[in-house]
């Protein structure tokens, strides 16, 4: 991505998906975290989906 940023950077659409693809793995990696602190059992499925 820092590639990608720096070979297109100055294109705003560009700029707003590596914005987009930042947030999204903000998500993901906050959902990994719930999902650890949570334990086995406690609202998640055997392939680690949150159940809510």
């Amino acid at each position: 991505m820092h590639q990608i940023q720096q070979d297109y950077g100055h294109d705003p659409v560009v700029r707003r998906l590596l914005w987009e693809v930042k947030c999204l793995h903000v998500i993901a990696m906050r959902a990994r975290q719930l999902e650890q602190a949570m334990g086995p059992g406690e609202g998640t499925t055997d392939t680690g989906f949150i159940l809510g």
